[in-house]
């Protein structure tokens, strides 16, 4: 090896080297000034040559490039001035100054390419509707090949890098606009002032949605050969930034005070594109009446994102962390798209101090508990597993798991309402129909103990079999819905209990939002957890407040109501007929026929019926009557109803299946 070395040194040494050495560089010397003498005297041909063809390739199309002035600026920077592009007298493009700055070894290696671009008073006017398209023509015509064996993930990081190698390493833009017309909605970018300059990033924009304007301040660095950077987003004025273009298409108002994100790795890995990406956003501030019925503020969200995204998965790795003001979870998620579809998801929340949790919940969300505090601590577990081939074996575990956590106040909050008499009022659409007490003031209301045990057992098998044995969350029936909506591609079925129902009748609304929903869990779980209301005694308003009929609320109600008696009173069918109404009190008349006898079409009654009969809450011999009559004042009332009960039967039904 140090005679190698030494034999090297011996060569450049030479004198005959050296002399060969220096005929090279002043070969290669002249031949640079060379070309640079050629390229000062005959750019101008080229520029002119370059601009004629594109100006009779267009005019071809029906498209007139204009320009005032034309020329270099420097030595490799063309200047255009007065530039427009028109179509049948109607300007698409209209430039005050463009400045290109030619990369020349970027253009010599992977073709034309820009070192510099700066543009002025810029205003792009594109439209396509019903009477034409401005730029269509603008098209080669020449359909491009969409086959390729590489993987989608791997052509759109090919596309990304090709971009960015060929973005300019130094952009300036001021007065550009950007108008485009699609059949009536218009859409806009205005950008009053924009800097590119060795990787920092600096400027303003706004994007239109027809009259909706949305304008942001933007800070940070871009570096194109690592495809990293970070960016600061802000108002371009006053403390609130609207999310652009999702107002109009998804009904929903979405902004934030303020917003870093940081790219630290986009990558390609043997066809897998792999990427980490940070991110907070201050006040996010969101309107959807799907989520909740006012509007929503997260203070502080921040996450750090551990991706990697291959031909037929997608994996966030366990590393991703997601954090809501004090509350810190972590999350991992799998998805395989291939011909033997799964599917993983892993969600948790280390310990953390009740207080905080408390505290970080969302304004807006969840108003009913707004205020409690608490001593000890929390900790939230979750795994599910949905293997596509086998769906009913999906695995779901989720847990909250207390340490010393007791309520120290109520706040707002007044959970112990059940544990005496209160009012209640039931809500359809918004709008309240009927208040009532529920308790012995109210001459309807039937105690736990004067209720048959068989109505009890029937009503628990068609709405909650382990209401007992529960702490207000029942995994299997949750479980079962998974794979239920799974199968059917939709949110079908909820997994709700006798605690979930009656928390959302007693202190939640009736309207179907993602907060009503998580509001309702969480209150399920501190009254639950802390026994604050006895099972007995949520059975018993449970039983006391649920719609049964129109207009008919409670078992004290509804016996008299189908049958003439008092609940006491009631036979072992007509406990399983009523428990078979409850998901759809208001269609009852479909299920009875023209002699006022249950209907074999009452799918529900037979299910209930059959599954006490398996327990020995009914006798054998029951197996296939359907012997029970309708008596009471619902018998006068059925002509009425049956008109109507068949198209109301399926709103019922959807409403209730699909309880948020």
């Amino acid at each position: 090896m140090p005679s190698t070395v030494n034999n090297i040194k011996a060569i450049i040494q030479h004198p005959s080297f050296r002399k060969w050495l220096k005929r090279i560089g002043i070969t290669l010397l002249i031949s640079i000034l060379i070309g640079i003498v050629v390229w000062v005297f005959f750019r101008g041909n080229i520029l002119n040559a370059a601009w004629n063809r594109a100006a009779n390739g267009l005019k071809a199309k029906g498209y007139e490039l204009q320009c005032t002035e034309k020329g270099f600026d420097g030595l490799f920077t063309i200047q255009v001035k007065g530039l427009s592009l028109e179509r049948n007298k109607e300007a698409l493009v209209k430039s005050e100054n463009i400045s290109a700055g030619i990369d020349i070894w970027g253009s010599i290696i992977s073709g034309p390419t820009l070192a510099s671009l700066e543009l002025s008073k810029t205003h792009i006017n594109l439209y396509k509707n019903a009477s034409g398209c401005n730029y269509c023509g603008l098209s080669s015509g020449k359909k491009q090949s969409t086959e390729s064996k590489e993987p989608l993930t791997q052509r759109l990081f090919n596309l990304i890098k090709k971009a960015l190698a060929k973005t300019p390493g130094n952009i300036e833009l001021a007065d550009f606009k950007l108008r485009y017309n699609d059949s009536g909605e218009t859409y806009g970018l205005d950008i009053p002032s924009l800097s590119y300059r060795k990787k920092d990033l600096k400027g303003s924009l706004r994007i239109w949605e027809g009259n909706i304007q949305s304008g942001f301040a933007i800070a940070g660095t871009l570096d194109r050969k690592q495809i990293s950077g970070k960016v600061q987003i802000t108002p371009e004025s006053g403390d609130y930034a609207e999310l652009p273009l999702i107002r109009k298409r998804f009904n929903v108002k979405a902004g934030f005070s303020k917003a870093d994100f940081e790219i630290t790795e986009l990558d390609m890995t043997g066809g897998v594109l792999e990427i980490q990406a940070d991110g907070h956003i201050q006040n996010a501030i969101v309107d959807d009446r799907r989520l909740a019925d006012t509007s929503v503020i997260f203070k502080n969200c921040s996450g750090k994102l551990v991706a990697r995204i291959g031909n037929n998965f997608l994996e966030i790795d366990s590393a991703t962390s997601l954090s809501l003001n004090k509350i810190n979870t972590r999350l991992y998620a799998k998805a395989e798209t291939g011909e033997h579809k799964q599917y993983t998801l892993m969600f948790s929340a280390p310990r953390m101090k009740a207080n905080d949790f408390f505290q970080s919940l969302p304004v807006g969300m969840f108003n009913t508990v707004k205020g409690i505090t608490a001593e000890g601590e929390l900790e939230y577990r979750m795994f599910m597993h949905i293997d596509g081939d086998k769906p009913y074996d999906c695995v779901f575990q989720s847990e909250l798991k207390p340490y010393g956590f007791k309520l120290a106040g109520m706040g707002a909050a007044n959970l112990n309402k059940m544990n005496g008499e209160f009012t209640h009022t039931f809500y359809e659409r918004g709008k309240a129909v009927r208040s009532f007490k529920v308790g012995p003031s109210n001459p309807s209301f039937t105690p736990i103990d004067q209720i048959p045990e068989l109505l009890k057992k029937a009503v628990m098998t068609g709405e909650d079999p382990s209401f007992y044995g529960h702490n207000g969350f029942y995994t299997e029936a949750i479980r079962q819905s998974i794979a239920q909506n799974y199968i059917r591609k939709r949110f079908a079925r909820g997994g709700s209990t006798i605690s979930m129902q009656l928390v959302k009748n007693v202190f939640l609304s009736r309207r179907k939002t993602l907060a009503r929903k998580a509001e309702e869990i969480l209150i399920v779980w501190l009254i639950e957890s802390q026994r604050i209301t006895s099972k007995s005694r949520m059975f018993e308003v449970y039983l006391n407040i649920i719609e049964w009929g129109p207009g008919v609320f409670g078992i004290g109600e509804a016996a008299p109501y189908y049958f003439g008696k008092p609940a006491a009173s009631l036979e072992p069918l007509e406990c399983a007929y009523l428990a078979s109404i409850v998901p759809m009190p208001k269609s009852f008349a479909y299920f009875i026929d023209s002699a006022g006898y249950v209907s074999n079409r009452n799918w529900n009654f037979i299910a209930i019926r059959n599954n006490m009969i398996r327990k020995g809450d009914l006798q054998p011999t029951d197996s296939a009557s359907f012997n029970v009559k309708i008596t009471g004042p619902a018998r006068r009332q059925l002509r009425n109803f049956v008109d109507t009960a068949a198209s109301e039967i399926i709103l019922p039904l959807k409403e209730e299946d699909s309880d948020l």
